[in-house]
């Protein structure tokens, strides 16, 4: 009896294990691939709204970014910002 409800509860765990396993693999596939564009590095820290700071600055007339990313750097013991926006394939529009 005990070998019998063994199998029964390995079972059901396998059935949740590959359910949850089924859930993530179709999430993933639903994500949209992005084309990263990546600026200069600039003087200065990446202010408080480094997001909307770097689409700002990597503004342009003909390009919408999905989203856009702010990262300090140091170089040559001084404070420097990099841009990184991501937008929607094609990367050529």
């Amino acid at each position: 009896m005990r070998c019998v409800t063994s199998f029964l509860v390995l079972c059901i765990l396998m059935f949740f294990g590959l359910n949850i396993f089924k859930a993530v693999e179709v999430k993933a596939q639903r994500l949209v691939p992005l084309c990263k564009i990546s600026g200069y590095e600039n003087l200065g820290k990446c202010p408080a709204d480094g997001n909307m700071f770097c689409n700002r600055e990597m503004a342009d007339r003909n390009v919408k970014y999905k989203r856009c990313d702010c990262q300090d750097t140091i170089r040559r013991k001084q404070k420097h910002h990099r841009c990184t926006c991501y937008m929607k394939l094609p990367c050529n529009q």
